[in-house]
């Protein structure tokens, strides 16, 4: 589902953070994806297969290393949608922890006309 902005002065620079705004979810569900996978991965790996000794190092350092390019591009998104800047006033428009669908400074909607 992707909600798109089609009319108003704001309407490019709104649709610019619903863009970042879905990147910031995909970006969190690719985490939790990837730990996710990394935890069953890891228990099948035991328990299913009794694999040879040299295998478990590998699969964890893989793991490990896609979990960490995906926390760092998390929090790069995080910052990014949480320091744009309001079209209309110039203040930041998501809140801090939560991006939203309005600014909290001059309650301009992502469905502003």
């Amino acid at each position: 589902m992707q909600t798109v902005v089609y009319a108003g002065p704001y309407a490019p620079k709104l649709n610019e953070y619903l863009r970042l705004r879905r990147r910031y979810w995909r970006c969190i569900l690719t985490f939790v994806a990837i730990f996710m996978s990394g935890l069953i991965g890891g228990v099948l790996l035991d328990a299913l297969v009794a694999p040879p000794q040299g295998i478990r190092t590998p699969f964890i350092l893989v793991v490990v290393l896609a979990g960490a390019v995906a926390w760092v591009a998390m929090i790069w998104t995080s910052v990014r949608v949480t320091r744009w800047p309001c079209p209309r006033c110039g203040r930041r428009f998501a809140r801090p922890k939560w991006p939203g669908n309005r600014c909290h400074h001059c309650d301009l909607s992502i469905d502003a006309d």
